[in-house]
């Protein structure tokens, strides 16, 4: 196990958590525009639900800028600044051509135009979903499943490039990771299967807490890092027990499979984490999270006391 955190460590020097972090709070202002006061108070409501801590409100509620048609001329310079715009039904068409880009807003599917802009200004995502809590669910859940599929077409290729040594054009990932395996002299080649699945479990804690307004880093997430580590000890003992029953022709299958499930397991599981405090203040989470980390430390802590008693006791 130290060897493969060894990897994890060498794989990190290529990811910047701060990089995230000033990605996440990059300025982002979207304007939402109706022609009636009902409904643009009902748009208000959508993307900064009032049972948000009072300041965390007032945080959100920073970001948004509220117009109502017609224009003012005073308001056409400040509405143009806007990243986004967010139409109630039929108020797009007396914008004019100045605007930014706009989206209809839907009272009965009031979360297709989430959607909308998603997948017109995906690159926005990390800061929507940091500043509005409506996207964060969908951003994250997205970046889950992109993790998973990752670490399981990773742990197939790697099985794959094992089993079958071969002139293969293999993805920068597992080629890297041969390199590492041999300069660290690594006696299993699953050392550096685990070393990348698990350094990709790491890169999604820094991107759901990037995106959960949260503090990221090592030492800000020490909590949710020592929780991916006893996760990691856990899906490895699986994995091996499970490919020892596998038939040798399912080898490969079970590969892929536990990589996706054990990937997905610890993206929920981080995502309920930061849920649970997603109504507290950056400064309230530091309190919750340092909480966490002794809670989660002191489970690391007997879990690799039980492994390490189980090795006496067959030795």
């Amino acid at each position: 196990m130290g060897k493969t955190w060894r990897q994890v460590r060498e794989l990190f020097r290529e990811v910047d958590p701060k990089a995230l972090a000033q990605e996440a709070d990059r300025p982002l202002f979207l304007a939402l525009v109706a022609k009636e006061v009902g409904i643009l108070r009902q748009m208000e409501e959508f993307f900064v639900p009032s049972f948000l801590r009072p300041r965390k409100v007032e945080e959100s509620r920073g970001k948004l800028a509220l117009f109502l048609l017609p224009l003012h001329p005073s308001e056409y310079q400040a509405f143009s600044n806007c990243d986004l715009a967010v139409c109630s039904e039929g108020a797009a068409e007396e914008i004019g051509d100045d605007a930014p880009p706009c989206f209809v807003f839907q009272p009965k599917n009031p979360e297709a135009v989430l959607k909308a802009i998603l997948k017109e200004r995906y690159d926005l995502a990390l800061p929507l979903a940091k500043t509005f809590l409506p996207f964060r669910r969908l951003v994250q859940r997205r970046w889950i499943q992109s993790v998973a599929l990752e670490n399981t077409l990773l742990a197939m290729l790697s099985w794959v490039a094992e089993e079958f040594p071969a002139p293969l054009v293999l993805p920068r990932a597992v080629t890297k990771g041969r390199r590492f395996a041999s300069e660290s002299h690594l006696e299993e080649p699953s050392d550096v299967g685990n070393a990348f699945l698990t350094a990709n479990h790491m890169r999604l804690a820094f991107l759901l807490a990037a995106s959960s307004d949260a503090a990221v880093g090592f030492q800000e997430q020490r909590g949710q890092i020592t929780a991916v580590a006893a996760a990691a000890l856990g899906w490895q003992a699986l994995t091996r027990g499970v490919e020892q029953k596998m038939p040798s022709g399912n080898s490969l299958l079970a590969k892929g499979l536990l990589a996706f499930l054990g990937t997905y397991a610890v993206g929920l599981t981080l995502e309920r984490f930061h849920a649970l405090s997603q109504s507290l203040t950056r400064e309230e989470k530091d309190v919750a999270y340092e909480q966490a980390y002794r809670l989660s430390r002191k489970m690391l802590d007997e879990v690799l006391e039980r492994m390490a008693a189980r090795v006496r006791s067959a030795a």
